[in-house]
């Protein structure tokens, strides 16, 4: 596994995850996530965050920046026809990560500045160990744009 993704992940192994990017520090999971693979978002200054959100690292504003974008808090992160799904992930309070459900059922992530992955649930990138992402607290949803 390139990168030894499974000292962060340990629940990856070769069955249940595929890599489907070439590393690149461009963009992170929340951009990936918005579909955007053009910049990186991130609340700290100096990234792309949307105009009139708070810069702040909890759950609540990433899911805010998601409510921006057309997504609605949804109750699981099951597939439903004619939408898109985001799961946030959480870690003492505070955002982690972002995965985009994919028409297949799979989800995919971007690992920091390391590679896309697609996953088959959203449990193979969580762990207790500190360099997790936590759990997935929060699904959000949105219709998909029609053809």
């Amino acid at each position: 596994m390139p990168n030894d993704l499974r000292a962060w992940f340990p629940k990856l192994d070769s069955q249940n995850h595929r890599i489907t990017s070439d590393e690149t520090p461009r963009y992170n999971c929340v951009a990936w996530a918005a579909n955007d693979s053009s910049r990186w978002w991130d609340h700290v200054p100096g990234y792309y965050w949307p105009d009139g959100l708070p810069r702040d690292e909890s759950v609540d504003a990433y899911v805010g920046l998601f409510r921006r974008l057309g997504f609605e808090l949804c109750d699981n992160p099951e597939h439903e026809p004619g939408f898109e799904k985001i799961a946030v992930y959480g870690k003492a309070g505070k955002f982690s990560h972002a995965a985009r459900l994919l028409e297949s059922g799979n989800w995919t992530s971007k690992l920091g500045t390391l590679e896309d992955i697609e996953h088959d649930d959203l449990d193979s990138l969580t762990e207790d160990l500190d360099n997790s992402y936590g759990q997935p607290l929060v699904f959000l949803r949105r219709a998909k744009a029609q053809p």
